[in-house]
């Protein structure tokens, strides 16, 4: 249901509208998303005058990383799931 309204939601927007909405969303978990607590909202810069759930906020998380799915944003997050925080203290050789 809320991933539905997302699609809706994302149909015909612009991919960098979709990419700041998704990154917002990605800094805003790392303080915490408490998916269970139907009371605590949630709010967004990028999506003004609109307030979310926990649930709601982790549908557009969950819709924006699977139609970004090749970006460099998406593959950081599923580099965090897989190896954990550390991740980020890696430097590349360039």
């Amino acid at each position: 249901m809320y991933m539905l309204a997302v699609l809706q939601y994302f149909n015909g927007m612009p991919l960098a509208k979709i990419k700041e909405i998704g990154f917002e969303i990605g800094l805003q978990g790392q303080q915490g998303i408490d998916h269970e607590n139907m009371e605590q909202r949630y709010y967004l810069k990028s999506i003004p005058d609109k307030e979310f759930t926990g649930l709601q906020i982790l549908s557009y998380m969950r819709t924006y990383r699977e139609h970004i799915g090749s970006s460099l944003l998406c593959w950081c997050f599923r580099a965090v799931e897989k190896y954990g925080s550390e991740v980020w203290n890696f430097t590349p050789r360039l």
